[in-house]
């Protein structure tokens, strides 16, 4: 017969197993149901209001509800800073990890993580991906009164590129497109999204940018129609069906170096415009953000309102990005070492 000591120790390890079984097992629907009814939650990105993150999340939080259990309220935080590194960091680091947090993750997360991992303070990996609404190609733009017009006038005749800061592909991009080929480009940083660059290459004091193809032709459409500027270069795997004419930066790169690294910076651009939740929130949370995700992207009031807010649709699932950042964080040393050299100037 057990002694009453081991019958205590016993029932002891049983409660906690069964604690410890409670809050492992999925919540049901009617738990997701009361957790989400009434709650506010947080959409976070790192950018100013008004560029072409802003524009996604807006969206999100209009749409994304109606397919959510207990259709809570969403609202977008911004935090902008570092080109995006700033709230990045923050949803792997400080954000609530109980589904009321979510965010967009800069479109360089994965790539920055293998070149400057001693920067970072996330693992791009353990970010959560619950889709992406649109795959992203860039494009450097210059005025057309730059002088630098074509990417051959662009080796003789330097252009002054502005961007927000070195975590972002708008420095990216440039930086290696001057490392990759003889482009003569100065680089000036601290612009605070892409709003801001935008209107400073209005008032003159750039004379272009990288911004996501997409984005230029939702915010900034009529520069390509009255010849206030031009794309002359465009970064990604392969050409954008609008601009056949406009070279890849892989095709440009002089050595076969050069065109790895063309080539493994540009496939990141496959993250596009995605949604995260933070690492360690519940299995039965990201699946319901999925679906919900899924099923968003094909309503056709949401396919209507980013039709009429010029925004691109080209949807990825979560279960695909997550893929593709965990390829791109698979960058051999060598070549990112290769990479941290052309883009940061960084041994």
């Amino acid at each position: 017969m057990a002694s009453r000591r081991g019958i205590s120790r016993i029932a002891h390890w049983a409660a906690v197993a069964a604690v410890t079984a409670a809050a492992a097992a999925p919540c049901s629907a009617d738990t997701l149901e009361e957790f989400y009814k009434g709650k506010t939650v947080q959409i976070v990105i790192g950018f100013a209001p008004g560029g072409a993150y802003d524009l996604y999340a807006q969206l999100l939080s209009r749409h994304l509800p109606k397919f959510m259990p207990g259709k809570p309220t969403l609202i977008v935080q911004h935090m902008p800073g570092g080109g995006g590194v700033k709230g990045t960091n923050y949803l792997y680091n400080v954000a609530a990890r109980d589904g009321s947090v979510l965010g967009m993750p800069y479109d360089a997360v994965a790539l920055m993580n293998v070149l400057t991992p001693h920067k970072v303070k996330y693992k791009a990996t353990e970010f959560q991906w619950i889709g992406s609404a649109l795959q992203v190609a860039y494009a450097l733009v210059v005025r057309n009164d730059s002088g630098a017009t074509s990417f051959d006038a662009l080796t003789r005749r330097e252009a002054i590129i502005g961007t927000s800061g070195k975590g972002s592909l708008g420095f990216v991009f440039p930086s290696m497109l001057k490392w990759a080929t003889p482009a003569k480009i100065k680089l000036v940083l601290g612009y605070r999204g892409s709003s801001e660059t935008l209107l400073a290459m209005e008032r003159g004091e750039i004379q272009g940018t990288v911004l996501a193809w997409a984005s230029l032709k939702t915010l900034k459409g009529d520069w390509f129609k009255n010849g206030f500027a031009r794309p002359i270069v465009q970064f990604g795997t392969k050409k954008e069906a609008d601009l056949p004419d406009v070279p890849l930066a892989v095709d440009l790169a002089t050595t076969a170096d050069a065109k790895a690294v063309a080539k493994a910076v540009g496939s990141v651009s496959l993250v596009g415009r995605s949604f995260v939740l933070p690492p360690k929130v519940s299995a039965d949370k990201l699946a319901m953000m999925r679906r919900a995700f899924d099923r968003m992207v094909k309503d056709p009031e949401f396919i209507a309102e980013a039709k009429a807010r010029h925004g691109d649709l080209s949807p990825v699932s979560g279960a695909e990005v997550q893929e593709a950042v965990a390829e791109a964080m698979k960058l051999d040393p060598v070549l990112a070492a290769k990479a941290r050299q052309a883009v940061l100037g960084e041994p």
